[in-house]
């Protein structure tokens, strides 16, 4: 108390918060009705939210009764929501089932809503299958939806295998999709072939396509090598060709060189062919003349479509920050096959910046059907661009 009465002699605002939540937080050990007092008779631009959170939930761990009844006493607001969920959460480290019970006897409202959501996420870390029954038992809303997500994503730090056994056998629609969705996100940083394994059995379709690319995207963030490995090693067809491109670029990121050497070393055929495309347009992004020179001396071993494919990719990833050169290079090749490809696909790449100058580039070319093809590529992005809004 005697530091409380020193307080107003701080003259920094900041400081004098720290000091104020500090002793409020002390005091609310020993004798939380008189910090709870303090704290309401602070002048109205001295008060937040903060405050109240530390010295109810400290107040509820050793008195929730008295807590609570000091928290209806608060005028409605920020400041007594806050207070309430903390001190739900602070019961609810004690009493998990007990705070619920309270919980639902509260009259409907936000203070409701941030205790059945505070005592549900302690009431998963001391009995899981407990919280997850009370849940699936509700009816069915967006609150309930709302807490089939806390808890699934809480219970996941545990078990995850577990909530995903509970959400397919108890919940259904887009609460158990959603949730789903959570805690494979989460599974697939620290046990990413177990999320994967679960999405792969899924039948075919948008949500395993989904849960599957989420999945590899996490992966592929920490550990881009061992993603690309599995993928390799476990899909195939449309599904693997999505996986590559979401790893390629973490790949090429973390280890430019063991990126390129990897696709090198894949089977000949369409999924290379594809995958050094996709590698050739991440290469020139980050820089043009490296990705030219890479394409320009891949292996004789490879296909005349892998090369050319990676060619073509390098040009259309280059027009689109330097057109001028990259037209140039264009017009250099000598099959016409090859000039035609990517002459449409610089002109393509320019108008989207540039109509006027890609058009004239693109009549600049001579007679035949390279120059119609890019002029008619040109003349399509223009009117893309210049199309009325609906």
């Amino acid at each position: 108390m005697a530091a409380w009465a020193n307080v107003a002699q701080i003259e920094n605002v900041n400081t004098r918060r720290v000091v104020q939540a500090l002793i409020l937080n002390n005091m609310a050990m020993s004798n939380p009705a008189t910090a709870a007092k303090l704290l309401r008779n602070l002048p109205s631009g001295q008060q937040n939210p903060e405050l109240y959170s530390q010295v109810f939930q400290t107040w509820a761990r050793s008195d929730h009764d008295s807590a609570y009844a000091a928290v209806l006493a608060l005028p409605a607001g920020a400041a007594r929501v806050m207070a309430t969920a903390m001190v739900f959460n602070g019961w609810a480290e004690i009493d998990p089932k007990g705070a619920l019970q309270a919980a639902q006897a509260m009259p409907p409202g936000l203070d409701r809503d941030q205790a059945m959501v505070v005592s549900l996420t302690n009431l998963v870390l001391q009995d899981s299958q407990a919280a997850a029954d009370f849940v699936a038992s509700m009816q069915p809303g967006i609150k309930r939806n709302a807490l089939v997500k806390t808890i699934a994503i809480t219970w996941a730090d545990a078990d995850p295998t577990a909530v995903l056994a509970w959400l397919d056998s108890s919940i259904s629609g887009p609460a158990h999709d959603d949730a789903v969705d959570s805690v494979l996100k989460k599974m697939s940083i620290n046990y990413p072939e177990t999320a994967i394994a679960y999405a792969s059995q899924l039948p075919e379709g948008y949500l395993r396509d989904k849960y599957l690319q989420n999945s590899i995207q996490n992966w592929a963030n920490t550990d881009p090598i061992s993603a690309m490995a599995w993928t390799e090693s476990n899909l195939t067809g449309p599904i693997h060709d999505a996986a590559l491109a979401i790893i390629l670029p973490s790949f090429l990121l973390t280890n430019p060189s063991a990126a390129q050497d990897y696709v090198g070393e894949m089977p000949d055929g369409p999924d290379r062919n594809r995958a050094i495309s996709n590698l050739a347009t991440l290469l020139a992004e980050r820089d043009p003349q490296a990705a030219l020179a890479w394409a320009q001396n891949l292996p004789d071993t490879f296909s005349g479509t892998a090369s050319n494919n990676a060619l073509q990719s390098v040009v259309a990833a280059w027009a689109t920050s330097d057109p001028v050169s990259a037209a140039e290079y264009a017009q250099t090749m000598i099959d016409g096959t090859t000039f035609n490809m990517m002459a449409v696909n610089v002109a393509s790449a320019w108008a989207k910046n540039d109509g006027e100058a890609a058009l004239a580039w693109a009549e600049s070319l001579p007679e035949g059907q390279n120059r119609e093809n890019a002029i008619g590529e040109s003349l399509s992005e223009m009117a893309v661009d210049n199309a009325p809004m609906a």
